[in-house]
Order: C-alpha cells, then structure tokens, then sequence
C-alpha cells in the first residue's frame, strides 16, 4: 500500500485540503481478486459435490447397517435420498428392483448377509440442469475374519433434481468382470 498526497474532501469543512491518503496498487487489487475468486469457488457448494456427497453419504450408511437401529437409520436415508419410482439393476438381485418399497426390503438383507462395504471411486458427474448422471467404480468388499474378497464393478446412478434436494431415480450396475491374466513382455 502506498502513501500520496491528494485533494481530500472528508473533513468537516466544505473546503479541499491537500493530504496523505493510502492507495492501493492494481498488483493488490489483483490479488485480492484472486483469493476472493480462489475463496468462493471452494466455499460455494457446486452440484456435483452435491451429488458426490449424496452417494458418499448413502454408502457410508450402508456400511454401518448391522442391526435393526442402524437399518432404521438407512432405511430414512433411502426413503430422503430416492424417488418413489426408483429402478436398480444389477447382476446378483436376480431380478430388477422398481420401487422405493422394493429397495427397502432389498436393503433389509444386509441384516442377514455377511459384513459388505460399498465404495463409490472414479466418479464422474455429468450435470444437465434438473438431470445428473454419475459414472464410476463401485468397489464391494466382503468383510470378515480371514481373507477379504472385493470386487469392482462399473455403477451408473441418474439423478433428478426435486427443489433444491437431488434424489437417485435409478442405478444400474454391471456384472463382475472376469480376472484377467497380467500381460508379460
């Protein structure tokens, strides 16, 4: 900041007197530019953090259903975080699930099945005004004493927007793909 003297009219009088007053150079105001531009954008919550936190936040959920206390815990999650006509396909249900109601029950099977963990990785979010669609890895690991099996599949979730609050209405989900061997020179 430099100090030059210039014609001030703060004073009391009506009458301009010469004096020091501080000036900031265009070097600090371009500065200052930045940060404030630097603090808003991380500051400002964007949609596909949005998003990504919604299905982090589902995920983690899953992970900690053991008992009856933690499944009423997910169940109000899925019931907030999904549309009434939601469909999910994958491989191991057999059958594809349609509807809030069929999740639900679905979900109440991790109360019987051995300890799973969901991790969603490499996502993409795509987001076209009240429509999103994320692309991604989701890693499901069998936990439990002894070895611990995983498995990587390719997710895809679509998105509606519904007030300011997203919600998954559907989520598809490829099967295993099979091992393949490591290439060697």
């Amino acid at each position: 900041m430099r100090k030059r003297r210039a014609f001030s009219t703060f004073a009391a009088l009506p009458v301009s007197t010469l004096r020091t007053v501080a000036r900031f150079g265009r070097r600090s105001l371009l500065v200052a530019l930045a940060l404030g531009g630097l603090v808003g954008y991380e500051l400002v919550p964007r949609e596909d953090r949005r998003i990504l936190g919604l299905l982090n936040d589902l995920c983690a959920k899953l992970n900690q259903t053991r008992d009856e206390a933690s499944f009423a815990e997910l169940d109000a999650s899925l019931r907030a975080s999904l549309v009434a006509e939601i469909s999910v396909r994958s491989p191991e249900l057999g059958q594809d699930l349609s509807g809030l109601a069929a999740v639900s029950a679905r979900a109440r099977d991790l109360l019987t099945l051995p300890p799973l963990s969901f991790t969603l990785a490499d996502s993409e979010v795509h987001v076209s005004g009240d429509l999103a669609r994320v692309t991604g890895n989701l890693l499901v690991t069998e936990r439990g004493s002894g070895e611990q099996h995983r498995d990587l599949r390719f997710t895809e979730v679509r998105l509606r927007k519904s007030g300011k609050v997203w919600r998954i209405e559907a989520v598809s989900v490829e099967p295993v793909r099979p091992a393949e061997p490591e290439a060697r020179p």
